[in-house]
């Protein structure tokens, strides 16, 4: 980082070159604006300029909009003898940052105005990298790392409000100076300056800045900044050790501060949603797969076959093509807004379609179905074709979990007594792991391994749940599997089925 100090009269520019050259930055030198514009066109890494305001040729107000059409990022100083102050004011308004006057501390207040510009500088290029960040926690390290390489400060201090309960807690907290962490999650008093930022929305400032007993004492407010995080239900200080060390200008550079971290965890939201959305859209291809892999494969067969299909078989391929049709509305309701009137459907017939379906989809396996059902069955209202397609996932399940070589129970009864409708699916399979059954149901999960996307149990519970239903399962490894659905009837005859409206057949 290099700063560049423009002056007509060389020893000037000396003796201000002197003052700075143990701060730590490269000082370059120009005695005439035309000069300055030279440099800034030739090196590349010239962050802040200085220039007297009084120079020949070129005062300093045409070269800083001249610099700052040509470097827009730059921090520029001007600074002049008091008999030039007002025309000074020029340079301001056509954005110099900064302005010092040529008195008796004059090349200190140069020094301090340089400061204050490479701290901005610091914080901006920190605040562009906050918005590459993915988590809260990269964004406290970079404001930790920052702000301790400004050696300016003794600590920073992060607080939130929590959602559960409204409790305010310190989130992070650093002593900049050692750089180790405080002390965090431990709530704030009533009497905290964090929660009274918090609470308020507004700035917390010490004595120094606003005079003894114009605001209420706190007990952690000996000597710190405190700002609130706009959009956020926090609130961002920063501390030193001693009383009245703080200016004007560190409460200028919290805000910024606060600006770019509350603006950087906005951000991580957004990202956060796209990426949700994302995932949501491939669980949506995936489960379209999944509802029309088998209908699009008994075409297939018969496509291939090449023979004379029959009356049944141009019934079942109408059908097929209905299934993958039905799929795409169910599998896309929500986009398209396709309703449909719920239907009476008698879960008697839909279990024995269900069966029909897997033993033709599913020709070459072994397991054997028994279905054992007090029918008939009383009806409930909704989707026929929902309730089929999860009860053919329960049979897909089981015959894998046995090798397509095993025994599937279906027990179908009305109990009077609870007034419901009890479907029990027991296979003698291999069993679920314990460490697993409160998985089973999730989108995505799968116990198979790759190529298997787990969408069946999920779309299951999804649909069981829509017919105003509850799925629940119970497992011992090496001794099968038992999954319970259950319909309420309700005593009175009414429909206990809140969100068919919108289901699609």
């Amino acid at each position: 980082m290099s700063v560049l100090l423009v002056d007509d009269r060389p020893d000037v520019t000396s003796t201000l070159r002197l003052n700075l050259q143990d701060e730590g930055w490269r000082i370059l030198t120009a005695n005439s604006g035309a000069e300055a514009l030279q440099l800034l066109n030739q090196e590349d890494d010239i962050e802040v300029l200085a220039s007297d305001f009084n120079m020949p040729g070129m005062d300093g107000a045409q070269l800083i909009d001249q610099a700052l059409a040509l470097r827009p990022g730059l921090y520029t100083v001007v600074f002049t003898a008091y008999e030039n102050r007002d025309y000074a004011i020029d340079s301001l308004r056509v954005g110099a940052d900064d302005f010092v006057e040529k008195d008796k501390e004059f090349f200190d207040k140069v020094a301090q105005a340089i400061c204050r510009g490479i701290q901005q500088i610091t914080i901006e290029r920190m605040g562009r990298k906050l918005l590459e960040l993915e988590n809260k926690r990269d964004v406290l390290d970079l404001v930790f790392r920052t702000l301790r390489g400004l050696e300016r400060f003794d600590g920073f201090c992060l607080a939130t409000r929590r959602a559960e309960g409204g409790i305010c807690r310190v989130e992070r907290a650093v002593d900049l100076r050692s750089g180790e962490e405080r002390p965090a999650n431990s709530a704030l008093s009533d009497d905290s300056a964090y929660r009274y930022v918090i609470d308020s929305g507004r700035v917390f400032l010490p004595p120094v800045f606003t005079g003894a007993g114009l605001r209420p004492l706190f007990e952690d407010s000996q000597s710190i900044i405190i700002v609130p995080l706009l959009g956020e239900e926090s609130a961002l200080g920063i501390e030193h050790q001693e009383v009245g060390r703080f200016k004007i200008e560190d409460l200028r550079l919290l805000q910024r501060l606060a600006q770019w971290v509350a603006l950087a965890l906005a951000n991580i939201r957004i990202l956060r949603e796209r990426k949700r959305r994302k995932a949501e859209q491939g669980l949506l291809a995936r489960a379209l797969l999944h509802e029309i892999k088998n209908p699009l494969n008994n075409i297939g067969m018969m496509a291939q076959a090449g023979v004379d299909l029959g009356a049944k078989d141009l019934e079942d391929l109408v059908a097929n093509v209905n299934r993958i049709r039905q799929a795409l509305e169910r599998t896309l309701g929500q986009a398209i807004q396709h309703d449909q009137v719920p239907q009476t459907v008698a879960l008697d017939k839909v279990l024995e379609e269900t069966i029909s379906r897997f033993r033709y989809y599913y020709p070459e396996s072994g397991i054997v179905i028994e279905l054992d059902s007090a029918s008939p069955l009383p009806s409930i209202s909704g989707q026929r074709e929902e309730l089929i397609t999860a009860f053919m996932n329960l049979l897909q399940n089981s015959a894998e979990a046995t090798s397509h070589q095993g025994r599937l129970i279906i027990n179908a009864h009305f109990v009077p007594l609870r007034q419901q409708i009890e479907l029990d699916f027991i296979d003698d399979g291999q069993g679920i792991p314990a460490e697993e059954l409160h998985r089973i149901f999730d989108y995505g999960y799968s116990s198979r391994g790759e190529g298997h996307f787990g969408q069946g149990l999920a779309f299951t519970q999804e649909f069981v749940q829509r017919h105003g239903g509850e799925i629940t399962v119970a497992s011992q490894q090496g001794a099968g599997t038992t999954f319970r659905v259950v319909f309420p009837i309700p005593a009175d005859g009414s429909e206990p089925l809140s969100e068919l409206g919108h289901a699609e057949a």
